[in-house]
């Protein structure tokens, strides 16, 4: 049984008591799937309880205060989408983390050959001691009495063992040094600096999982006191170090979301309104190549949502009112 430190030890015990879902506010808990990167960080600034999330069907999800503030009409104390906030504290922690990113990348270059170069010395090793026990076998077999069968065979059976141990590690060590890794190219070797010199790229790279932002972002900070007030979002990052940042940013209005049609097909769509119904409305729009807020080609129900997301009264028909 190996031995750990005891500072490795608390280490442990920290990691496995903050993975533990069922103790409330103390703990950040498990990373878990799910879009709110937040999950676990985030304590409203008016009551001090921790922000749930709420997952929805889309790629986006809430963030809750469980306090109701008026029981009649179940308002929360604090509810905010998770857009924003996801997105303003990524860039800030990459903003801190990135002058390590180019040292990281260097030595990252260093251990790449070192690493296998490692893994091939303890094989060597142990295949030198291996032949070496396998000569002392064959030298004890060699001056055993040929009349004492018993010990010669005890001694044969030890060489063989020993024998099949050297075969087992001269394959091994065959493998190792086929694998061993060759060194970066220079091309690679630019590429490697010019991604940690672009951490948002890495950030947003398809392999990079949603578990591993997570990570990374307790890794780095504690807590973050979240009050919302006026419309906007200001925000406390505790570090892992014992310092703080704040920030600050505007809160989405209820009913807006992150797909908003610009304003130019918003004033055509209610020049169309006065002249035509909603079904010849969204060929007119798809011929002119113009696509909805999501990148979506217009459908006469499309339109019709679009009428009614903007309070565009609709008549019988399809016909749209048109103001005086």
């Amino acid at each position: 049984m190996m031995a750990i430190s005891w500072t490795e030890y608390d280490g442990n015990q920290t990691m496995i008591a903050n993975n533990a879902n069922m103790k409330g506010t103390k703990v950040a808990g498990a990373v878990r799937n799910g879009s709110g990167l937040l999950v676990g960080l985030l304590r409203c600034g008016c009551c001090g309880r921790k922000l749930k999330v709420l997952h929805h069907s889309r790629r986006d999800a809430r963030y809750v205060c469980g306090t109701d503030i008026d029981p009649s009409t179940e308002k929360r104390c604090t509810v905010f989408s998770n857009m924003r906030i996801d997105a303003a504290v990524s860039v800030e922690v990459l903003r801190a983390i990135a002058p390590l990113a180019l040292e990281a990348a260097l030595q990252l270059i260093s251990d790449r050959k070192q690493a296998g170069s490692e893994r091939l010395r303890q094989s060597e090793l142990a295949l030198d001691q291996a032949r070496y026990e396998a000569a002392h076998a064959r030298r004890q077999y060699d001056a055993v009495d040929p009349d004492n069968r018993l010990v010669a065979g005890e001694l044969e059976r030890r060489w063989n063992d020993r024998l099949t141990a050297v075969a087992r590690l001269e394959d091994q060590v065959r493998s190792l040094r086929g694998e061993q890794p060759s060194a970066l190219s220079k091309d690679e070797r630019t590429m490697l600096i010019a991604l940690a010199d672009d951490m948002p790229a890495l950030w947003n790279h398809p392999a990079a999982s949603v578990e591993m932002r997570k990570r990374i972002l307790r890794t780095v900070l504690k807590e973050i006191i979240v009050t919302a007030e006026a419309g906007r979002l200001h925000l406390v990052l505790h570090w892992q170090c014992g310092d703080h940042t704040r920030l600050e940013m505007v809160k989405n209005r209820s009913g807006q979301n992150r797909f908003k049609t610009d304003v130019a097909t918003e004033q055509l769509m209610r020049e169309l309104a006065r002249l035509l119904p909603d079904h010849s409305i969204a060929p007119v729009l798809n011929r002119l190549g113009i696509r909805s807020a999501r990148g979506q080609t217009w459908t006469q129900l499309r339109v019709r949502n679009f009428h009614g997301a903007h309070q565009i009264p609709v008549l019988p028909g399809g016909r749209t009112w048109e103001a005086p």
